[in-house]
């Protein structure tokens, strides 16, 4: 009798980029041979192992060779894919879904076996969100059949009289056809930037290149179709754009390598933004989604992917034409840290700062012109002024004594913005005539905002830091 057990959906999900067809046929045929092996184990072993020891049998990673400079990775969101991030069943649960580094074409594999009402079929759960175009392919068979039928449409006389042998050669075609997809694929769009970066794990230089291409593009609306869903798996409340919509961009991040004496490339990183109207003929373009692949974090390319955004809409004129500024559509704080990082940096390269003391107002009418002439050499709306504007000043003041008349002003001034931002002025009908109640809600607010300011320093603190202020 099979035991059906709860799993962390996001723990259970093993994702794999693979450069070569190599890394993806040699595992499947292996995995082919060691399945009834290890299903046969699995059942002598059942009755002795417990939850525990079964989730560890669940978390063995075969699918890749110990000299691959990545290893799978999980996914941090998955509720888009299974209720409360949770799956049921599966003694052992195999969930790997491979993807080919460029091209991004998927192979899903699972030991969905059993058919029970209580029993989450993963499959069906993830490529309901997957490329329609190109879906994903479920098992080695159908790869196969794939490949055999691209590669004999030509020669159907020669492929029945080579039948008996078709066991032999389907994992060649398999490998010929996924091979081609690799060595072929070239990023969609048009390049914009090379640099390069050391690896800290191997002390090497890797190269990258950021490309920008129109969802009206046919072949950058097809390749976004497969990429999409890593937006759902990585950030937070996420949802697919509606890409029948002309006036969204996407910039992409491709880590460019040699292999075998051809360059090959492999997704690292994306951006899509939607761009609006401003009157009278100008473009207000708006991020929506920004995100460094796991592989590739906390190496600097979201810098480096941000400031190639602020480049292009400098030099080029967009959807209604000129760019008016860039604006963020519900920035996390991961994200607002590198925008601020981004941000106050440029305009400290920018010497728009140079003139600003430690007592300069930081109201928005007393720096208007201060915040236009921003806007209009870096594209930093008036708003993300204003913060990169309090950063800089807690630069100066934090080497100051806590009680310094300017750096006290400076607080007040800041926790002044958060309570009209976070807390307002509001009086619940139910207290207003009880002051004990009063004096208690004031005291909530008091306690509040205090940890509103604690907090915003703190980030504050992470940007001077990262800027070497």
């Amino acid at each position: 009798m099979t035991t059906i057990l709860k799993f962390d959906s996001n723990q259970s999900t093993n994702i794999k980029f693979v450069w070569t067809s190599h890394e993806l046929v040699n595992y499947l045929e292996r995995d082919q041979k060691q399945q009834q092996q290890q299903q046969q184990q699995d059942h002598q072993q059942h009755q002795q192992q417990d939850q525990q020891q079964i989730q560890n049998n669940f978390y063995r990673i075969n699918i890749h060779e110990r000299d691959n400079r990545f290893a799978p990775f999980n996914t941090e969101f998955s509720h888009n894919f299974f209720k409360e991030e949770q799956i049921m069943g599966y003694d052992p649960l195999r969930l790997n879904i491979f993807f080919t580094a460029g091209s991004l074409y998927s192979f899903i594999d699972t030991n969905y076996t059993i058919k029970s009402r209580n029993i989450t079929n993963v499959e069906k759960q993830i490529t309901g969100f997957m490329s329609k175009t190109d879906p994903p392919f479920r098992s080695i068979n159908q790869l196969q059949d794939v490949c055999s039928s691209s590669s004999s449409s030509s020669s159907s006389s020669s492929s029945s009289s080579s039948s008996s042998s078709s066991s032999s050669s389907s994992s060649s075609s398999s490998r010929v056809h996924l091979e081609n997809k690799e060595k072929d694929f070239v990023p969609v769009g048009v390049k914009l930037k090379e640099y390069t970066i050391v690896d800290r794990e191997i002390g090497e230089e890797m190269v990258y290149e950021i490309y920008f291409g129109r969802i009206s593009d046919p072949a950058v609306l097809r390749y976004h179709e497969r990429l999409q869903i890593f937006c759902l798996w990585f950030i937070d409340a996420s949802s697919f754009i509606h890409s029948n919509d002309t006036n969204w961009d996407v910039f992409f991040i491709f880590e460019k390598r040699m292999i075998d004496g051809q360059p090959r490339y492999g997704i690292a990183g994306y951006c899509t933004l939607y761009n609006f109207y401003h009157h009278p003929s100008q473009t207000r373009p708006r991020i929506s989604q920004f995100l460094v692949l796991p592989p590739y974090q906390r190496m600097g390319h979201g810098k480096h992917l941000f400031n190639s955004i602020y480049n292009y809409y400098l030099t080029n004129d967009s959807v209604y034409g000129p760019c008016y500024d860039l604006t963020v559509e519900d920035p996390g704080e991961q994200f607002s840290l590198l925008r601020n990082t981004v941000d106050l940096g440029n305009i400290m390269r920018s010497e728009l700062f140079k003139d600003i003391q430690p007592n300069n107002s930081l109201s928005l009418s007393a720096n208007t012109l201060l915040f236009e002439n921003i806007r209009k050499k870096l594209l930093i709306s008036p708003s993300q002024s204003k913060i990169c504007l309090e950063i800089y000043l807690l630069s100066k003041l934090m080497h100051m004594p806590s009680n310094s008349p300017v750096y006290k002003n400076y607080r007040i001034s800041i926790k002044k913005k958060l309570y009209k931002q976070y807390i307002g002025n509001e009086v619940d009908e139910s207290i207003k005539d009880d002051p004990a109640k009063l004096k208690e809600a004031e005291e909530s607010k008091k306690k509040i905002l205090l940890e509103l300011y604690r907090t915003t320093e703190q980030e504050y603190c992470q940007t001077i830091q990262s800027l070497g202020l």
